[in-house]
């Protein structure tokens, strides 16, 4: 039984590595167009940069 139970857990586990691995390759390539469109001076564009609608 405890067998079966280590062999049910690495299957979860993996279950779990695969999807975040395909998580991660879906967003990829999004995270890189938004990072190459930015500037490197900020690592994160400040809200005063964008225009004011007053």
């Amino acid at each position: 039984m405890s067998l079966w139970d280590t062999v049910a857990r690495n299957c979860s586990t993996w279950t779990r590595c695969t999807a975040a691995l395909r998580g991660v390759l879906v967003l990829w390539p999004r995270v890189t167009d938004l990072v190459s469109r930015r500037s490197w001076s900020w690592p994160w564009p400040p809200r005063r940069a964008s225009p004011s609608p007053k």
